[in-house]
């Protein structure tokens, strides 16, 4: 709810506004020398029957009656508009100190949180309107109308988050705590490849599912932007290899076989590649996903072989296309008993 009086006060005129006071005593004194009638009185007209204005603002950083505050700085911007009287400027204070004025109906300022204790605390804005009787006072800024505003600061200590990993439909979905203004524009979700994080997603709500990712294992930075260009670093995840591990079996009659367990990730993925190696000529497979055994007829009893595996992922991995296939791989040496 917004709360308006109609003030004069002249007793808290402002250093500038002083100075006009002087300046304007002076010009009387300089005008009495000029050639009026002294025994004339000269009135300026004064309009008294101005009601309060309408007045419109724009919160960019101030949505709703409650703004929560993460980091140790926090940029309030505020534009305002009136409907009839011109706008003097705005005052803001919180917990009633540190408070600045601002003489303009659009602006920002940076409000360091300092020693803001966690939890609630109260922000007051007062916005000053001429009061548009055109008086003197009017004139010097010392009378108008004062918009009063309350909104709620919380001061979130300890945001920062380890996103959470879950499997949904063979895919790979991360969630985190969730951005509570309502400045939010996204969350940008980069990954960590080579020697740096690049983009991977944006997302407007706090879970983010890579459809790339197959289990190779890797790290992630969440980052909050905001509709006024801010940002805050927001979480991270990482994540452990989880890649399906090939075993070699024997079947009775001497039938050799590698078996593997499916790949959690199943939709993220094009296909298995196995590779087998130590024999004259190395052998090559491909699987698709709902593969899990290869035969291998040509293993003979005390051959010693190394089988790979590797889980080849669709949609564009970024790690997998820079040519870092050993993060995709599982390796099993194994000797054919005699």
């Amino acid at each position: 709810m917004i709360m308006i009086k109609f003030m004069r006060w002249s007793a808290h005129l402002s250093v500038k506004t002083k100075v006009c006071t002087s300046i304007l005593i002076f010009t009387l004194l300089m005008l009495s020398s000029c050639d009026y009638d002294t025994n004339a009185i000269y009135n300026r007209e004064v309009d008294r029957n101005q009601t309060a204005p309408d007045i419109g603002m724009e919160e960019l950083h101030i949505g709703g009656d409650t703004v929560f505050l993460y980091t140790n700085i926090m940029t309030f911007k505020f534009n305002f508009t009136s409907s009839n009287q011109g706008i003097i400027g705005a005052g803001f204070s919180v917990d009633g100190a540190d408070s600045v004025f601002i003489k303009s109906d659009d602006g920002q300022f940076l409000y360091k949180l300092g020693f803001l204790s966690s939890g609630a605390h109260l922000m007051k804005m007062d916005l000053v309107t001429h009061s548009g009787s055109s008086s003197i006072a009017d004139i010097l800024d010392s009378e108008g109308y004062i918009f009063t505003k309350t909104w709620v600061l919380i001061v979130i200590e300890n945001y920062y988050t380890y996103a959470k990993e879950d499997v949904v439909n063979g895919y790979l979905k991360m969630s985190f705590t969730k951005y509570r203004n309502a400045d939010l524009k996204e969350y940008e979700i980069s990954r960590f490849v080579n020697d740096g994080y690049k983009v991977v997603g944006r997302v407007t709500i706090p879970a983010f599912t890579d459809s790339t990712y197959v289990g190779e294992g890797g790290s992630y930075k969440i980052k909050v932007n905001t509709l006024s260009g801010d940002f805050i670093y927001w979480g991270q995840a990482d994540f452990n290899r989880n890649l399906p591990i090939p075993r070699f079996y024997t079947s009775p009659g001497n039938v050799y076989f590698v078996s593997w367990n499916k790949c959690k990730y199943f939709n993220a993925m094009d296909r298995y590649y196995t590779e087998l190696s130590n024999t004259p000529v190395s052998k090559e497979y491909f699987n698709s996903p709902e593969d899990t055994i290869l035969s291998l007829p040509d293993v003979h009893s005390g051959d010693t072989k190394l089988i790979m595996l590797r889980v080849i992922p669709k949609n564009g991995n970024l790690v997998y296309e820079t040519g870092s296939h050993s993060q995709f791989e599982s390796l099993q040496y194994f000797t054919v008993e005699k």
